[in-house]
């Protein structure tokens, strides 16, 4: 499963949970800083950062950030904050 996490609480969620690690992990620009990456990607765990943040309650730039998610990872199952995308 690849995730898309729009904040921190949500991170901690599922770094807790079974479902840790992820396939991939995308966190929106202030969900995690770049230690935290850092360490992350260290551990293994495939973690991409989104350059630019946008609006997490934004629907438009959530559907643009699942489009370039599914680019990555074509046919694979998105879940947005614990949710899965279909």
């Amino acid at each position: 499963m690849v995730h898309l996490l729009r904040n921190r609480a949500i991170y901690r969620q599922l770094a807790a949970s079974s479902a840790w690690p992820p396939a991939a992990l995308w966190v929106l620009w202030a969900v995690l800083d770049a230690a935290e990456i850092e360490q992350l990607r260290s551990a293994g765990v495939a973690v991409t950062r989104f350059a630019q943040g946008f609006d997490a309650a934004d629907g438009v730039g959530l559907a643009a950030a699942i489009e370039i998610i599914g680019e990555h990872h074509p046919g694979q199952s998105i879940w947005v904050d614990g949710v899965r995308q279909d």
